[in-house]
Protein backbone atom coordinates (compact mmCIF):
# COMPACT_ATOMS: atom_id res chain seq x y z
CA UNK A 1 0.00 0.00 0.00
CA UNK A 2 1.60 3.78 -1.19
CA UNK A 3 -0.12 6.26 1.00
CA UNK A 4 0.96 10.11 0.14
CA UNK A 5 2.55 11.62 3.24
CA UNK A 6 0.42 14.47 4.73
CA UNK A 7 1.28 17.81 3.67
CA UNK A 8 4.81 20.03 5.31
CA UNK A 9 1.56 22.36 6.33
CA UNK A 10 0.86 19.50 8.98
CA UNK A 11 2.55 20.83 12.07
CA UNK A 12 5.08 20.18 10.07
CA UNK A 13 7.88 23.62 11.28
CA UNK A 14 6.90 22.04 14.86
CA UNK A 15 7.81 18.71 14.45
CA UNK A 16 11.19 19.73 12.72
CA UNK A 17 11.83 22.59 15.92
CA UNK A 18 11.71 19.49 18.17
CA UNK A 19 13.43 16.98 16.43
CA UNK A 20 16.66 19.03 15.74
CA UNK A 21 16.63 18.64 19.73
CA UNK A 22 16.95 14.74 19.10
CA UNK A 23 19.67 14.82 16.50
CA UNK A 24 23.56 15.54 17.11
CA UNK A 25 24.23 18.42 14.64
CA UNK A 26 25.33 16.61 11.50
CA UNK A 27 29.02 16.90 10.47
CA UNK A 28 29.24 19.43 7.24
CA UNK A 29 28.19 16.99 4.09
CA UNK A 30 30.02 18.10 1.25
CA UNK A 31 28.22 19.53 -1.27
CA UNK A 32 28.27 21.46 -4.68
CA UNK A 33 26.00 24.21 -4.34
CA UNK A 34 26.35 25.42 -8.06
CA UNK A 35 25.72 21.23 -8.79
CA UNK A 36 24.54 21.24 -12.71
CA UNK A 37 21.23 20.06 -13.48
CA UNK A 38 22.31 17.19 -14.84
CA UNK A 39 24.38 15.99 -11.77
CA UNK A 40 21.04 16.18 -9.85
CA UNK A 41 19.00 12.77 -9.14
CA UNK A 42 15.63 11.63 -8.08
CA UNK A 43 16.30 9.33 -5.36
CA UNK A 44 13.95 6.80 -4.00
CA UNK A 45 15.45 6.14 -0.23
CA UNK A 46 13.05 2.92 1.23
CA UNK A 47 13.61 2.52 4.96
CA UNK A 48 14.79 6.47 5.01
CA UNK A 49 13.42 7.42 8.22
CA UNK A 50 15.20 4.60 9.87
CA UNK A 51 18.61 4.75 11.63
CA UNK A 52 20.59 4.50 9.30
CA UNK A 53 18.01 6.40 6.93
CA UNK A 54 18.17 9.32 8.32
CA UNK A 55 21.76 10.43 7.51
CA UNK A 56 21.53 9.16 4.05
CA UNK A 57 18.63 11.15 3.42
CA UNK A 58 20.15 14.41 4.63
CA UNK A 59 23.44 13.93 3.11
CA UNK A 60 21.68 13.23 -0.57
CA UNK A 61 19.70 16.33 0.36
CA UNK A 62 22.71 18.26 1.20
CA UNK A 63 24.03 17.36 -2.54
CA UNK A 64 21.26 18.72 -4.56
CA UNK A 65 19.03 15.68 -4.73
CA UNK A 66 15.66 15.30 -5.05
CA UNK A 67 14.62 12.62 -2.20
CA UNK A 68 11.82 10.70 -1.73
CA UNK A 69 11.68 8.75 1.28
CA UNK A 70 9.40 5.39 1.31
CA UNK A 71 8.87 3.38 4.77
CA UNK A 72 5.93 1.43 6.68
CA UNK A 73 5.84 4.57 9.38
CA UNK A 74 7.30 8.00 8.32
CA UNK A 75 8.34 10.00 10.69
CA UNK A 76 8.43 13.88 8.47
CA UNK A 77 10.21 15.28 11.84
CA UNK A 78 13.46 13.90 10.89
CA UNK A 79 13.47 14.81 7.33
CA UNK A 80 15.08 17.71 5.98
CA UNK A 81 13.01 20.54 4.32
CA UNK A 82 11.58 19.35 0.97
CA UNK A 83 12.26 15.62 1.37
CA UNK A 84 8.83 14.35 0.64
CA UNK A 85 7.90 11.19 2.52
CA UNK A 86 5.22 8.04 1.15
CA UNK A 87 4.16 5.21 2.57
CA UNK A 88 5.09 1.61 1.42
CA UNK A 89 4.39 -1.33 2.77
CA UNK A 90 6.51 -3.51 0.75
CA UNK A 91 4.69 -7.19 2.10
CA UNK A 92 2.11 -5.86 -0.09
CA UNK A 93 1.98 -7.50 -3.84
CA UNK A 94 3.61 -5.39 -6.07
CA UNK A 95 3.26 -2.15 -3.80
CA UNK A 96 7.11 -1.91 -4.59
CA UNK A 97 6.63 -1.83 -8.05
CA UNK A 98 4.03 0.21 -9.06
CA UNK A 99 5.36 3.28 -6.34
CA UNK A 100 8.94 3.00 -8.37
CA UNK A 101 6.31 3.28 -11.81
CA UNK A 102 5.04 5.88 -10.13
CA UNK A 103 7.77 8.15 -8.71
CA UNK A 104 10.12 7.11 -11.75
CA UNK A 105 13.41 7.38 -10.14
CA UNK A 106 17.10 7.83 -11.44
CA UNK A 107 18.28 5.79 -8.11
CA UNK A 108 17.23 3.82 -5.62
CA UNK A 109 18.91 3.16 -2.74
CA UNK A 110 17.37 0.27 -0.52
CA UNK A 111 17.61 -0.24 3.22
CA UNK A 112 15.11 -2.58 4.10
CA UNK A 113 16.67 -6.21 2.29
CA UNK A 114 16.23 -8.12 5.16
CA UNK A 115 16.11 -11.76 3.37
CA UNK A 116 16.32 -13.40 -0.29
CA UNK A 117 12.73 -12.41 -1.28
CA UNK A 118 13.10 -8.88 -0.16
CA UNK A 119 16.22 -8.50 -2.52
CA UNK A 120 14.01 -10.31 -5.06
CA UNK A 121 10.93 -7.86 -5.12
CA UNK A 122 13.88 -5.15 -4.98
CA UNK A 123 15.42 -6.58 -8.00
CA UNK A 124 11.84 -6.83 -10.13
CA UNK A 125 10.72 -3.68 -9.00
CA UNK A 126 13.77 -1.65 -10.24
CA UNK A 127 14.62 -2.92 -12.82
CA UNK A 128 14.03 0.07 -15.31
CA UNK A 129 15.96 1.86 -12.74
CA UNK A 130 19.85 3.03 -13.59
CA UNK A 131 21.49 3.08 -10.52
CA UNK A 132 20.35 0.79 -7.49
CA UNK A 133 22.02 0.59 -4.27
CA UNK A 134 21.22 -2.08 -1.79
CA UNK A 135 22.33 -2.45 1.87
CA UNK A 136 23.24 -5.29 3.56
CA UNK A 137 25.51 -5.79 6.93
CA UNK A 138 29.14 -6.96 7.58
CA UNK A 139 27.45 -9.71 9.84
CA UNK A 140 26.80 -11.23 6.48
CA UNK A 141 30.41 -12.89 6.88
CA UNK A 142 31.27 -14.77 9.93
CA UNK A 143 33.90 -13.68 12.37
CA UNK A 144 37.47 -13.54 10.84
CA UNK A 145 40.26 -14.84 12.56
CA UNK A 146 42.45 -12.13 10.66
CA UNK A 147 41.02 -8.86 10.49
CA UNK A 148 40.71 -6.34 8.44
CA UNK A 149 37.87 -8.28 7.33
CA UNK A 150 38.51 -7.75 3.16
CA UNK A 151 34.82 -8.12 1.22
CA UNK A 152 36.41 -11.53 0.20
CA UNK A 153 35.75 -13.15 3.53
CA UNK A 154 34.06 -16.10 3.12
CA UNK A 155 33.81 -17.25 6.75
CA UNK A 156 29.98 -18.73 6.92
CA UNK A 157 27.38 -16.00 8.76
CA UNK A 158 26.38 -16.97 12.74
CA UNK A 159 23.38 -14.76 13.37
CA UNK A 160 20.00 -15.45 11.52
CA UNK A 161 20.43 -11.91 10.71
CA UNK A 162 23.80 -12.44 8.96
CA UNK A 163 22.46 -15.70 7.12
CA UNK A 164 19.61 -13.63 6.05
CA UNK A 165 21.79 -10.77 4.73
CA UNK A 166 24.01 -13.22 3.04
CA UNK A 167 21.00 -14.63 0.92
CA UNK A 168 20.01 -10.85 0.20
CA UNK A 169 23.82 -11.21 -1.25
CA UNK A 170 23.79 -14.15 -3.38
CA UNK A 171 20.35 -12.84 -4.83
CA UNK A 172 22.09 -10.05 -6.33
CA UNK A 173 24.89 -11.61 -7.64
CA UNK A 174 22.97 -14.00 -9.37
CA UNK A 175 21.31 -11.17 -11.16
CA UNK A 176 24.71 -9.67 -12.24
CA UNK A 177 25.29 -13.40 -13.50
CA UNK A 178 22.97 -13.39 -15.72
CA UNK A 179 22.89 -9.53 -16.58
CA UNK A 180 19.65 -8.72 -15.08
CA UNK A 181 20.56 -5.84 -12.79
CA UNK A 182 24.30 -3.94 -11.90
CA UNK A 183 23.06 -3.01 -8.13
CA UNK A 184 25.70 -1.79 -5.80
CA UNK A 185 25.87 -3.84 -2.35
CA UNK A 186 27.28 -2.39 0.51
CA UNK A 187 28.13 -4.36 3.66
CA UNK A 188 27.58 -1.58 5.90
CA UNK A 189 28.65 -1.91 9.91
CA UNK A 190 26.47 -0.38 13.02
CA UNK A 191 25.69 2.88 12.99
CA UNK A 192 24.57 5.12 15.64
CA UNK A 193 23.32 8.54 16.62
CA UNK A 194 21.45 10.56 18.53
CA UNK A 195 18.11 9.42 19.22
CA UNK A 196 18.72 5.56 18.51
CA UNK A 197 19.99 3.25 21.46
CA UNK A 198 23.64 2.20 22.12
CA UNK A 199 24.37 -1.65 22.73
CA UNK A 200 27.11 -2.99 25.66
CA UNK A 201 29.43 -5.90 24.79
CA UNK A 202 27.72 -8.53 26.74
CA UNK A 203 23.85 -7.98 25.55
CA UNK A 204 22.28 -5.71 22.42
CA UNK A 205 20.76 -3.60 24.75
CA UNK A 206 21.63 -0.14 26.96
CA UNK A 207 21.88 -1.48 30.28
CA UNK A 208 25.70 -0.86 30.25
CA UNK A 209 24.75 3.10 30.08
CA UNK A 210 22.76 2.35 33.75
CA UNK A 211 25.47 0.60 35.30
CA UNK A 212 27.76 3.36 34.12
CA UNK A 213 25.75 5.90 35.38
CA UNK A 214 25.58 4.38 38.72
CA UNK A 215 29.48 3.79 39.03
CA UNK A 216 28.92 0.05 39.19
CA UNK A 217 31.69 -2.06 37.26
CA UNK A 218 31.76 -2.74 34.18
CA UNK A 219 31.39 -6.43 33.48
CA UNK A 220 33.20 -7.10 30.26
CA UNK A 221 33.53 -10.15 28.20
CA UNK A 222 37.84 -11.33 27.50
CA UNK A 223 38.94 -7.80 29.03
CA UNK A 224 36.82 -6.20 26.46
CA UNK A 225 39.77 -6.50 23.98
CA UNK A 226 37.47 -6.77 20.97
CA UNK A 227 37.14 -4.26 19.00
CA UNK A 228 33.72 -2.70 18.20
CA UNK A 229 32.73 -0.65 15.11
CA UNK A 230 30.38 1.84 15.02
CA UNK A 231 29.56 4.68 12.40
CA UNK A 232 27.40 7.73 12.65
CA UNK A 233 25.00 7.76 10.37
CA UNK A 234 25.54 10.80 8.82
CA UNK A 235 29.04 9.16 7.74
CA UNK A 236 26.79 6.33 6.14
CA UNK A 237 24.87 9.02 4.69
CA UNK A 238 27.89 10.98 3.27
CA UNK A 239 29.62 7.74 1.48
CA UNK A 240 26.29 5.99 0.09
CA UNK A 241 25.26 9.63 -1.43
CA UNK A 242 28.96 9.39 -2.76
CA UNK A 243 28.80 5.86 -4.21
CA UNK A 244 25.53 6.64 -5.99
CA UNK A 245 27.22 9.88 -7.86
CA UNK A 246 29.98 6.98 -9.06
CA UNK A 247 29.14 5.79 -11.91
CA UNK A 248 31.70 2.72 -11.77
CA UNK A 249 30.14 1.88 -8.53
CA UNK A 250 28.28 -1.01 -9.81
CA UNK A 251 27.92 -4.38 -9.76
CA UNK A 252 30.72 -4.85 -6.81
CA UNK A 253 30.58 -5.94 -2.87
CA UNK A 254 31.74 -2.85 -0.75
CA UNK A 255 32.19 -2.33 2.95
CA UNK A 256 30.94 0.19 4.44
CA UNK A 257 32.32 0.94 8.37
CA UNK A 258 34.00 3.27 10.73
CA UNK A 259 37.64 3.67 10.58
CA UNK A 260 38.71 4.39 14.06
CA UNK A 261 37.31 0.68 15.17
CA UNK A 262 37.46 0.95 19.72
CA UNK A 263 38.04 -1.91 22.03
CA UNK A 264 34.69 -2.18 24.03
CA UNK A 265 36.96 -1.87 27.30
CA UNK A 266 37.51 1.91 26.01
CA UNK A 267 34.28 2.41 24.80
CA UNK A 268 33.05 1.64 28.69
CA UNK A 269 35.69 3.49 30.27
CA UNK A 270 35.24 7.05 28.44
CA UNK A 271 31.87 6.93 29.20
CA UNK A 272 32.35 6.39 32.37
CA UNK A 273 35.44 9.42 32.94
CA UNK A 274 32.68 11.47 31.06
CA UNK A 275 30.21 11.16 33.98
CA UNK A 276 32.87 11.72 36.65
CA UNK A 277 32.35 7.75 37.79
CA UNK A 278 35.25 5.47 38.23
CA UNK A 279 35.83 2.49 35.91
CA UNK A 280 36.59 -0.54 37.55
CA UNK A 281 36.01 -3.33 34.80
CA UNK A 282 35.29 -6.90 35.78
CA UNK A 283 36.00 -9.43 33.16
CA UNK A 284 33.93 -13.02 32.44
CA UNK A 285 35.11 -15.40 29.63
CA UNK A 286 33.15 -14.42 26.39
CA UNK A 287 32.27 -18.27 25.80
CA UNK A 288 31.19 -18.99 29.80
CA UNK A 289 28.94 -15.95 29.99
CA UNK A 290 27.65 -16.36 26.63
CA UNK A 291 26.42 -20.40 28.02
CA UNK A 292 25.01 -17.89 31.45
CA UNK A 293 22.92 -15.44 29.86
CA UNK A 294 19.65 -15.93 28.77
CA UNK A 295 19.86 -14.54 25.10
CA UNK A 296 23.56 -14.61 24.42
CA UNK A 297 22.95 -13.93 20.54
CA UNK A 298 24.64 -10.42 20.47
CA UNK A 299 27.82 -11.87 22.24
CA UNK A 300 27.94 -15.06 21.13
CA UNK A 301 27.54 -14.02 17.01
CA UNK A 302 28.95 -10.57 17.13
CA UNK A 303 30.47 -8.48 19.73
CA UNK A 304 32.95 -10.86 21.37
CA UNK A 305 34.77 -10.76 17.76
CA UNK A 306 37.19 -7.53 16.51
CA UNK A 307 35.05 -5.75 13.98
CA UNK A 308 37.64 -4.37 11.80
CA UNK A 309 36.62 -3.95 8.08
CA UNK A 310 39.28 -3.29 4.61
CA UNK A 311 37.86 0.09 3.48
CA UNK A 312 40.42 -0.09 0.44
CA UNK A 313 37.46 -0.23 -2.06
CA UNK A 314 35.41 2.57 -0.53
CA UNK A 315 38.67 4.75 -0.70
CA UNK A 316 38.60 4.13 -4.44
CA UNK A 317 34.80 3.83 -5.32
CA UNK A 318 34.12 7.51 -2.90
CA UNK A 319 37.25 9.08 -3.09
CA UNK A 320 36.10 12.25 -1.38
CA UNK A 321 34.23 10.62 1.39
CA UNK A 322 35.81 11.44 4.85
CA UNK A 323 34.54 10.18 7.83
CA UNK A 324 33.73 13.04 10.68
CA UNK A 325 32.15 10.78 13.96
CA UNK A 326 34.81 9.27 16.45
CA UNK A 327 35.01 8.00 20.31
CA UNK A 328 34.02 11.53 20.88
CA UNK A 329 30.78 11.32 19.11
CA UNK A 330 29.57 7.78 20.21
CA UNK A 331 30.80 9.13 23.74
CA UNK A 332 28.52 12.67 23.33
CA UNK A 333 25.08 9.72 22.20
CA UNK A 334 25.84 7.93 25.37
CA UNK A 335 25.80 10.94 28.08
CA UNK A 336 22.40 12.02 26.33
CA UNK A 337 21.05 8.33 26.35
CA UNK A 338 21.62 8.58 30.03
CA UNK A 339 20.01 11.89 30.57
CA UNK A 340 16.61 10.84 28.73
CA UNK A 341 16.72 8.02 30.88
CA UNK A 342 17.10 5.29 27.51
CA UNK A 343 19.47 2.99 29.87
CA UNK A 344 18.34 -0.22 28.64
CA UNK A 345 16.14 -3.28 30.73
CA UNK A 346 16.81 -3.53 34.57
CA UNK A 347 16.34 -7.21 34.59
CA UNK A 348 19.05 -8.12 32.14
CA UNK A 349 21.46 -5.33 33.21
CA UNK A 350 20.68 -7.24 37.04
CA UNK A 351 21.34 -10.41 35.08
CA UNK A 352 25.04 -9.44 33.77
CA UNK A 353 25.82 -7.64 36.85
CA UNK A 354 25.66 -11.23 39.05
CA UNK A 355 27.99 -12.58 36.44
CA UNK A 356 31.24 -12.02 38.23
CA UNK A 357 29.76 -13.83 41.64
CA UNK A 358 28.44 -16.08 39.36
CA UNK A 359 31.97 -17.27 38.16
CA UNK A 360 33.95 -16.78 41.22
CA UNK A 361 31.70 -19.53 42.45
CA UNK A 362 32.30 -21.67 39.79
CA UNK A 363 35.66 -21.39 40.21
CA UNK A 364 36.15 -22.65 44.06
CA UNK A 365 33.85 -25.15 43.02
CA UNK A 366 35.55 -28.54 41.47
CA UNK A 367 36.12 -28.00 37.93
CA UNK A 368 37.57 -24.53 37.15
CA UNK A 369 36.69 -22.07 34.43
Amino acid sequence: MIIPSPSADDDGGRRRAVSSQLALRGPELSANLCKPEEDTLRVLVTGGSGNVGVGVVRALNAARHHVVVASRGYSPALLPEGVRAVRLERTEPDAYTRLVAAEKPDAVIDLTCHDAADAAVTLRACAGVDRVVVVSSVTAAGPATTTPVTEATAAPPLSEYGIDKLAVEETVRAAWADGTSQALLVRLGAVYRLGADLDGQLAEDGCWLAHAAAGAPAVLADDGAARWNLLHADDAGAALAELLANDRARGVLVHLASRHPLPWRELYERVHHALGRPFNPVSVPAEWAAEQLEDAEFLAETSRWDQVFDLGLLDRLAPSYQERGGPSRVTEVALWLIRQGRVGDAELGAEIQELPARLAAVRTAPGLV
